[in-house]
């Protein structure tokens, strides 16, 4: 019994696998069904929460996005499903057993990692966005679940936390209208633009992994304060660590 239960949970990884790829096909060509034909006889065999439909996805996406954006990145996020049949995330790397190609872990990686910027790591539902790849990944579906809702969660999150989180760390996760100097004036800096987000998704399509890296500030002074960072919060809770954190977080910012 169990070896036909592994023979069982084989046959579908294998399916689902075929499914991926025809998924990322959809961005060339769109097909009639993404299951292809010589394994339709197949479907039946499959509780119907596992069936994957590229239109579907997109149609859950779709359903999630904010038609009246409010930032550069929203509207990029906006324009890109509503025009195109593209998925950045939703490809055998998903799936893969090879940390070099979990792109969508590597993402996580950075997400989770948000703070040494001296950000709230709680901005982003890394833990949410995880544990939805972990139904994936080992097909147990939590009830009420359906795989395409879970990759559809999963697109939507990643890209929309991708463009924020690429954008910001470039030109600030405070809004311009909240940043100060000491003398009460207003601080004039660059603003993120559409064109900038536009860019930042290019490169996410070109090369994840080295958009993850290229995103990270470069100068010495700032990686300077992500140190002196680390030793202010080693001092524990007190108001001269407010004071000096807080000042480092405006510099940083």
């Amino acid at each position: 019994m169990e070896g036909l239960s592994m023979k069982s949970s084989r046959l579908l990884w294998g399916v689902i696998i075929l499914l991926f790829g025809c998924l990322a096909a959809c961005k060339k060509e769109k097909p009639q069904s993404p299951i292809p034909d010589s394994l339709s006889s197949l479907q039946e065999l499959f509780h119907p929460a596992y069936q994957i439909n590229a239109d579907s996805i997109h149609q859950m996406i779709r359903i999630c996005l904010n038609e009246n954006p409010v930032t550069p990145w929203d509207s990029v996020l906006l324009a890109h499903y509503q025009e195109k049949d593209e998925f950045f995330w939703l490809n055998d790397s998903l799936i893969s057993d090879k940390p070099a190609v979990q792109v969508a872990d590597s993402m996580l990686f950075w997400l989770g990692n948000i703070s040494q910027h001296g950000v709230n790591p709680n901005l982003y539902p890394v833990d949410s966005i995880r544990e939805e790849l972990q139904q994936i990944r080992t097909l147990k579906l939590r009830e009420g679940k359906t795989m395409n809702r879970l990759l559809a969660d999963v697109e939507y999150q990643l890209t929309a936390a991708y463009l924020s989180y690429v954008c910001q760390l470039k030109f600030g996760f405070l809004p311009p209208e909240r940043r100060w100097n000491d003398s009460n004036d207003h601080i004039p800096l660059k603003q993120c633009d559409v064109k900038f987000a536009m860019a930042a998704l290019d490169s996410l399509r070109a090369n994840p992994n080295a958009a993850f890296h290229r995103a990270q500030p470069a100068s010495p002074l700032y990686h300077k304060m992500q140190e002196e960072l680390v030793r202010v919060n080693g001092w524990g809770v007190t108001d001269t660590t407010d004071y000096y954190r807080d000042r480092l977080l405006v510099n940083m910012e």
